[in-house]
């Protein structure tokens, strides 16, 4: 549902700039940092020693850091094109160097083992299926773990937008520190 809305989202944003209004379009991929809700349930997992596997190390996926999306929205209102759609995503990053770069700017020890990604969708579904009697939320779907990798290129809101992404280890830096500022996981 997520996804279709997103989409059904961006057709009426393409058939109004049709129709001559100034409409420009900004797409996040996934979004991690301060106050993000969705991918920060997996740093928090990670950093309350709740995660103990690589979840998939080899698949790469796009993330972008929540001040950098901010900031690319306020440069495409300012700078973008009419019409146009700005991807803000950093380049792709394996989920094995995500977790080795959280570890190392959080202090904790990475997890020791891994997971295939059928492995991974079996016990996510056995999550799912007993979340009604835990009450607890896996921060992925089988959906999510069989579609692969999520990969955007956001190289057009670097070049016509004049967005800079913020190094990887630096934006987890910000977003463990945060975290332990909230008091959402232990310092």
């Amino acid at each position: 549902g997520y996804d279709a809305s997103k989409i059904a989202a961006e057709e009426v944003a393409r058939e109004h700039a049709a129709a001559g209004l100034n409409v420009v379009i900004v797409s996040p991929s996934v979004m991690f940092g301060p106050r993000s809700r969705y991918s920060g349930r997996l740093i928090e997992m990670f950093l309350r020693g709740r995660l103990p596997v690589v979840p998939i190390p080899g698949r790469r996926m796009s993330f972008v850091f929540v001040d950098d999306a901010a900031r690319g929205c306020l440069l495409a209102m300012e700078r973008g094109r009419a019409g146009e759609r700005y991807i803000l995503s950093a380049a792709p990053v394996r989920l094995g160097d995500f977790i080795s770069d959280l570890a190392a700017v959080s202090g904790r020890r990475p997890p020791r083992l891994s997971l295939p990604a059928w492995l991974a969708a079996v016990g996510v579904g056995v999550l799912w299926a007993a979340s009604p009697l835990t009450r607890w939320r896996p921060p992925v779907t089988v959906t999510g773990i069989r579609r692969g990798g999520v990969l955007y290129d956001g190289a057009k809101a670097e070049r016509e937008l004049g967005l800079e992404y913020t190094a990887l280890r630096d934006a987890l830096a910000a977003t463990v520190h945060w975290l332990r500022e909230q008091g959402r996981v232990p310092g």
